[in-house]
């Protein structure tokens, strides 16, 4: 390997064509040996251990490229080491120490990342012989934090709480699906782009500064498509701290980030509860929120033996302006729309809605507890 890529074999797996060939011909152009394959039955029939650098694109239409990095670890941890995931989006649960390479990336890039896969066995293996002969027993893991009580969990089952988990499940798949889109279009065509455009600067000679000024653009462009596909807004991240989740889940309807009182009892709610409770907060802004003007809100979370009390309290985020600027029929509308939302919950509500400030309360029952529902102070 010290001598350079030539002869080195590198596969990759992708199951658009021009991707590919683009591929195929950069790597080819440094002197590596390419193969290519279109889904994953195809890389299996030509053995992908056996390669020094293996590139699998994340979505093959409806197979999914982890899944080829995932069987050679089990049977070889060494030649998973020489994979990389191409993504144009959330690449998922991916075992440790696989790199990823996103889309769109420049011809540099591409280069840069085979040129180091196909170095990092022969490093790993000399480290791992140096630390077998000094190797010391791991110290045990410390415990992690008790799982919640097969009664937390059986909670979901009740109605109100498991038609918030449904409709959360909805808006995962739906963002799964936009990954998908994006991926396999726009993401995938400014990559190829890019790639193509770099290979005919190089055969033609064109003005490099022109190439770099057009590069840069569709490197912002692809920018943006990833910041739909990896935002923060992501649902998939497991919500327990409700702080954390609380400003990522209400960031795009707030001028400034949310401020949050849980009334001294910061742990109140169980893992079970916390994605609930962000979800039907996030479900009240919606309904009271103006188009305009944009509002700043503070959220009061109050946990009792068996409610749990969700306060809000709008305001401007300018000096002077009013959150019913368009007169008594805004308010109206949100009222009536807070009131939508408490039948659809089977839960009371209560709303103050005046010129400068909106107060606004809902309380759900406790799942797992009869007790009875409360109205809000």
């Amino acid at each position: 390997m010290a001598g350079g890529p030539a002869g080195l074999r590198v596969l990759v797996v992708d199951d658009l064509t021009e991707m590919r060939t683009l591929i195929r011909r950069a790597l080819s152009a440094r002197g590596y040996a390419v193969d290519v394959a279109s889904s994953l039955t195809e890389a299996r029939e030509l053995g992908p251990a056996g390669y020094a650098a293996v590139l699998v694109d994340a979505h093959l239409g409806p197979e999914q490229g982890i899944d080829l990095i995932k069987d050679l670890e089990a049977e070889d941890p060494e030649a998973a080491r020489r994979c990389m995931l191409m993504t144009g989006g959330s690449a998922g649960a991916v075992p440790d120490g696989i790199p990823i390479l996103a889309k769109p990336f420049q011809l540099t890039e591409l280069l840069s990342a085979v040129q180091a896969l196909h170095g990092r066995s022969s490093a790993a293996a000399a480290g791992r012989r140096q630390d077998q002969e000094t190797a010391v027993p791991p110290e045990p893991a410390p415990a992690g934090p008790e799982p919640a009580s097969p009664a937390e969990l059986a909670a979901t089952d009740q109605r109100v709480w498991g038609l918030l988990e449904l409709g959360r499940g909805l808006r995962v798949r739906e963002r799964g699906e936009l990954a998908d889109f994006l991926h396999d279009g726009p993401i995938q065509e400014l990559t190829a782009a890019g790639l193509e455009l770099q290979l005919m600067a190089k055969a033609t000679g064109q003005d490099s500064s022109r190439i770099e000024s057009v590069l840069e653009r569709l490197e912002t462009a692809g920018r943006s498509l990833r910041w739909l596909v990896d935002g923060q807004w992501l649902l998939q991240v497991t919500e327990t701290q409700l702080l954390a989740a609380m400003e990522r889940r209400t960031t795009w309807l707030l001028a400034a980030p949310v401020v949050v009182d849980t009334d001294g009892q910061p742990g109140a709610l169980s893992p079970a509860e916390v994605p609930a409770v962000t979800d039907v907060t996030e479900l009240m802004l919606l309904s009271l929120i103006p188009v305009r003007p944009p509002v700043r809100a503070r959220v009061t979370v109050r946990a009792r033996d068996q409610l749990i009390e969700i306060g809000l309290i709008l305001t401007p985020a300018g000096d002077g302006q009013r959150l019913d600027e368009a007169g008594t029929g805004q308010a109206g509308q949100a009222r009536a729309a807070l009131d939508r939302l408490a039948s659809v919950l089977a839960s009371p509500a209560r709303a103050e809605l005046g010129p400068r400030q909106w107060r606004a309360w809902i309380t759900l029952r406790r799942p797992g507890g009869p007790g009875e529902r409360e109205q809000p102070p």
